[in-house]
């Protein structure tokens, strides 16, 4: 993926492609194509990059298009920081030690010892392919494939540890054979961990093979995968659903939870076929498709009752907006359909109506409504795939609380 510090010619060829999916249906194959602002502001959340990094992109003032070019350059500049930020880190810690500060290799910061079980205060850690046999790892905010911060270790008397990590503003116990540290060079290094984020929400593998439209299996998912069901079994899902973490389970017993319009639903894939899709799904990625399936296509974009709603949010009606708000917190799949059908314009088009009407009461609560949609889009958008509600459950008694020291 990345070659002395550059991203390769294959990894351009598919952010391009990527890229494309994104302009309208007249510009997409044309070889110059480019995305207006609410186009690239859609692909840039897509990425699951920080609103805050979006100037990065530098568009024209005269225009504000973005070119295929100007994004992959902006997605090399992204990989090309995180990887000075590891190689400075890296030379922080041989300087450490060269200087007898440090004892091991496995040290990540200055002045700072590492414990008998190799883990430091502030190493980035994941679970290991086992936690679930490692004490209670399976009930934390870890879930597979996210990365936390070990802020406290507990020594006991007899020289075992417990590593306190923090993720998602919660802290957990765990045992360290329960976890994996970045250091270790077992976990994607950072700059990979960006393009795998991007590569995923458009349905391609960290290989660069597609995966849009082929079957998921136990060892072909990752938590936030976007998936569909086969067109001969349609009947069990709703249609676009999201792959969400579930750690009761083993991922070799084939059990996956899904976020779908309906709520949470488990299945089994080894009896039932879902296929791979992406975040983005339109008209052109189903006619492509060797087993096309209707749910592929913008359930919106022949749906007069979703036209019908959105029109209603440009108008600023109270009703249409409340039950907006409440159907999105609830789902991301719910997002996607109104997504596509352009709600963002609609948002716009209602804050428009807002400024150019009169001063009232009733106005002021309608803008107000008009926030609330738009902090559970924003939300949606920002959180991290293993959330599955607005809000965050309580972290259970468990481990969320110090273990008691061993005893001699």
């Amino acid at each position: 993926l990345v070659c002395h510090g550059k991203l390769t010619q294959e990894v351009g060829d598919v952010l391009r492609k990527i890229c494309s999916l994104y302009a309208s249906p007249s510009l997409r194959d044309t070889p110059n194509f480019s995305l207006t602002s609410i186009e690239a502001s859609r692909l840039w959340y897509r990425c699951g990059f920080k609103l805050s990094q979006f100037a990065l992109l530098n568009p024209p003032p005269s225009t504000g298009d973005v070119t295929a070019d100007m994004f992959v350059d902006t997605v090399q500049v992204l990989v090309g920081e995180e990887e000075k930020r590891e190689e400075e880190e890296s030379k922080k810690r041989k300087e450490e030690k060269a200087e007898g500060n440090i004892d091991d290799d496995n040290a990540a910061a200055p002045s700072t010892t590492p414990s008998p079980s190799g883990f430091i205060i502030g190493d980035k850690v994941e679970l290991s392919e086992d936690y679930l046999q490692k004490g209670d790892a399976g009930s934390g905010p870890l879930k597979q494939f996210d990365r936390g911060t070990v802020v406290e270790i507990q020594t006991g008397h007899r020289g075992d540890n417990q590593i306190r990590v923090l993720h998602n503003s919660r802290k957990w116990w765990y045992q360290p054979a329960a976890l994996r540290s970045e250091r270790s060079g077992l976990l994607e290094s950072s700059s990979v961990m960006i393009l795998r984020e991007i590569l995923r929400a458009h349905a391609f593998s960290i290989s660069l093979e597609p995966l849009q439209n082929t079957p998921v299996t136990p060892n072909s998912w990752r938590p936030g995968d976007w998936v569909t069901p086969q067109q001969t079994s349609s009947n069990i899902l709703p249609g676009m659903s999201r792959i969400v973490a579930d750690s009761s389970r083993a991922r070799d017993t084939g059990q996956v939870s899904l976020e779908t319009t309906e709520g949470t639903k488990r299945l089994n894939i080894l009896k039932n076929v879902i296929l791979h899709s992406s975040c983005f799904h339109n008209e052109s990625q189903a006619a492509e498709s060797a087993n096309p399936s209707p749910t592929l296509s913008d359930p919106s974009s022949d749906n007069a009752d979703t036209q019908n709603k959105l029109k209603k949010i440009a108008s600023l009606d109270l009703t249409t907006l409340n039950a907006m708000t409440k159907e999105i917190s609830t789902s991301m799949s719910i997002l996607a359909s109104y997504f596509n059908a352009d709600l963002i314009s609609f948002i716009v088009s209602g804050l428009h109506l807002s400024a150019r009407i009169s001063s009232s009461s009733n106005n002021e609560v309608a803008l107000s409504a008009l926030c609330k949609l738009t902090l559970a889009v924003v939300h949606q958008l920002f959180k991290s795939p293993q959330e599955t509600a607005p809000s965050l459950p309580p972290p259970p008694t468990g481990g969320s609380n110090p273990p008691p020291a061993p005893s001699s």
